[in-house]
């Protein structure tokens, strides 16, 4: 499992090929976005791809992102 080391990066456990620094896993974080979609009358919320910072830092922390494209219940 990654864990935070010394200078704010992630250390990789096994099969951890990337590293990431405070500042860029927080701008990662900063950059999703979620957009509601109504098409005749159905709703949808799509968000964005997690960048690679951010993805590493969510694995690690054992978060999962919900789904790309979730259709929403009609209110």
């Amino acid at each position: 499992m990654p864990v935070l080391g010394s200078g704010g990066r992630f250390t990789g456990g096994a099969g951890a090929p990337h590293r990431g620094a405070w500042p860029e896993i927080l701008a990662d974080l900063d950059s999703l976005a979620e957009t509601l979609i109504e098409q005749e009358g159905k709703r949808f919320l799509v968000r964005s791809a997690p960048r690679p910072a951010a993805s590493l830092a969510l694995r690690a922390a054992g978060v999962a992102l919900p789904p790309t494209v979730r259709p929403l219940a009609d209110n």
